[in-house]
């Protein structure tokens, strides 16, 4: 009987008309959702959406601007082992941060490649909006997920 009680429920749940096509969310698959980031052995890249940290060439980078994220990491992770001790330093590292968020955001402009970042400081563990905005360049209409 339990089990032909969960098979009722499952059944129930599968008619639900959350679960009917029209009214499912629709996920933009060719959206890249990114967080640039200072995080200790990292790419400064990380896919908010699948997780893990992405390498520079698989997101087709100039050689520029992963030279400039690679110094800012260096610089980053010095300041760590600093124990951020200079906040003077940390509030000028986040702001170079949010500079490479907008060449990276300027990059994919350029393709034509829809991207939404974001930019998390690692000193103060918590995502810093920056003047544009959290969510950057969109090339097609959003959808929700």
């Amino acid at each position: 009987p339990r089990v032909r009680r969960q098979r009722q429920m499952c059944i129930r749940d599968s008619r639900s008309i959350i679960c009917h096509p029209v009214f499912r969310p629709i996920k933009n698959q060719n959206m890249k959702y990114l967080v640039i980031d200072g995080y200790l052995d990292g790419t400064g890249i990380r896919d908010r959406a699948n997780g893990g940290y992405v390498e520079h060439d698989e997101l087709g980078l100039s050689p520029q601007l992963s030279q400039k994220i690679n110094d800012w990491l260096e610089r980053y992770w010095n300041e760590f082992y600093g124990r951020y001790k200079n906040p003077e330093t940390v509030k000028k590292l986040d702001e170079e941060g949010q500079r490479i968020a907008r060449l990276l955001m300027q990059e994919f402009e350029s393709r034509e490649e829809s991207v939404k970042i974001e930019y998390y400081s690692d000193a103060h563990m918590k995502i810093i909006p920056f003047d544009e905005g959290i969510f950057l360049y969109y090339k097609q209409p959003y959808h929700y997920e």
